[in-house]
């Protein structure tokens, strides 16, 4: 048997892999001018970042536009089911406002015309229909207890309907699952 076999050293395979943790510890951690290790050193690639707004007017536009987008997406996706569930974009400059789609729209007639503008409380503040009630009680209170939230969303599935009408709680998949398990 050779002098260098694993059952005689097993210290030559830790050694190779110390030795290949540290040449991948160098690698993501010699990013150099890059802001981030996944930033493509590649010249001519580009790498995304959020937008920057010169206007607040124009930081609304794109909230509003996005949030049209999510609703067209989950119809697309099929989450349309009953009232289907209800989105929420915080105003940029009136943070204690956000923009959400109303009520009985179905996602694929959400348009940026037809988005309305929500105080905490429920008032709508601008836009001629009606607030989705179960979304005004679960989004405004997260929006207001977390201003660092800027936007979310509440779906009611296909899958999700059909099972809270079995009437059976959901089991835990995991230890780490939340308390009420």
């Amino acid at each position: 048997m050779c002098s260098n076999s694993l059952e005689e050293n097993p210290h030559l395979v830790d050694d190779q892999k110390d030795g290949q943790l540290k040449e991948w510890r160098n690698l993501l951690l010699d990013i150099g001018d890059r802001i981030s290790i996944y930033q493509p050193e590649q010249d001519g690639l580009t790498f995304p970042e959020l937008p920057v707004f010169e206007t607040l007017e124009q930081e609304r536009q794109h909230r509003k536009e996005r949030l049209v987008a999510a609703c067209r997406a989950f119809a697309l996706e099929g989450f349309d089911y009953g009232f289907a569930g209800h989105l929420t974009v915080r105003d940029p400059e009136h943070t204690d406002l956000y923009w959400t789609n109303p009520m009985c729209v179905h996602f694929d007639k959400v348009k940026l015309s037809n988005l309305i503008l929500v105080d905490h409380q429920g008032k709508v503040v601008q836009g001629d229909y009606a607030v989705n009630r179960a979304g005004f009680v679960l989004h405004a209170n997260v929006h207001e207890q977390h201003p660092d939230i800027i936007s979310m969303y509440r779906l009611h599935t296909t899958y999700g309907v059909a099972w809270c009408a079995t009437g059976r709680p959901i089991d835990p998949a995991s230890p780490r699952m939340p308390v009420p398990f």
